[in-house]
């Protein structure tokens, strides 16, 4: 991540975000932009704080779930927070395991439509979904990964998942090298 960083002396405020198969949590794009929000505000001055307060306290207000601010208000508090910064680097991993990436993606294109100071990496299997809804971004880049240049992290990921699953670890290792095999054919390195 840091080679994809400016100098030290140019950075503005870096986030990431990892939408993670296993967390649901991670999927929502309610969590990914409350996320994002609060790395954000993670560096503001007290007094800067006032607009997230406020938000809570709306939210309080007309609703039983204060921590549930809406999309859209989530979406107002990071733009309004990344034009006071001089550049915002946004990193979200695995948009593919997101529940709705389309969401996701309408908010991202609509982040860096509106401002130049924001530049957003995605990482993400080659989905059709993905792919269109990125099609009109002007400002883009898609540098596809080859399974060739992943495919050693996903065999040490599948070894190890394997050799951690507690029911398959009593299982012989012939075994367990005939299902790692049969999840490396499979998934084609994906």
């Amino acid at each position: 991540m840091e080679s994809l960083l400016p100098p030290a002396r140019l950075r503005g405020s870096v986030v990431f975000f990892y939408c993670s198969f296993n967390d649901t949590h991670s999927q929502s794009p309610q969590n990914i932009l409350g996320s994002i929000l609060s790395q954000l505000y993670q560096e503001s001055e007290e007094s800067d704080l006032s607009e997230l307060e406020k938000a809570y306290e709306d939210q309080s207000r007309n609703t039983n779930r204060p921590s549930q601010i809406p999309e859209q208000r989530l979406f107002d508090l990071i733009l309004k927070k990344t034009q006071t910064k001089m550049e915002t680097f946004i990193f979200i991993d695995g948009l593919n395991e997101c529940a709705e990436p389309s969401v996701v993606l309408s908010w991202l294109k609509t982040l860096v439509n509106t401002t130049r100071r924001v530049h957003i990496f995605l990482s993400s299997i080659n989905e059709k979904g993905i792919e269109d809804e990125l099609r009109d971004v002007k400002s883009l880049t898609i540098d596809t990964l080859e399974t060739t240049r992943i495919g050693g992290d996903i065999i040490l990921l599948i070894y190890a998942s394997l050799e951690a699953h507690p029911r398959l670890k009593m299982h012989s290792a012939a075994l367990r090298e005939e299902i790692a095999e049969a999840l490396m054919t499979g998934a084609q390195g994906m």
